[in-house]
């Protein structure tokens, strides 16, 4: 499979994990406390879920509850990513992979 093959079957994963890490030499914040830092090891990710009955994206974590400002839907995953890594990006935070 040449890279943009692979390219193509990855933007058809109805589930993908965005990958997390504090940007070097800052430390991760939120407005409402502390950052859960699991989402920076794994144990906790972080998913876009396409639903695929219309097609919206969302956010949702493998455990705890996601940010108010992240509780909507995108009508694609470019602008769920674009959100996301505006919001993100204000806690000192970066998306460095997206998996699926």
């Amino acid at each position: 499979m040449t890279g943009r093959e692979t390219n193509l079957v990855k933007n058809h994963t109805p589930d993908r994990v965005l990958v997390l890490k504090p940007k070097e030499g800052h430390t991760a914040k939120t407005t409402g406390g502390l950052v859960d830092k699991r989402i920076f090891t794994g144990e906790n990710n972080i998913h876009a879920i396409m639903d695929p009955e219309y097609g919206h994206w969302h956010v949702k974590y493998d455990a705890g509850t996601v940010p108010q400002q992240l509780q909507q839907r995108w009508t694609s995953f470019s602008k769920l990513y674009d959100f996301v890594k505006q919001y993100y990006d204000r806690r000192n935070i970066e998306i460095v992979e997206v998996i699926g």
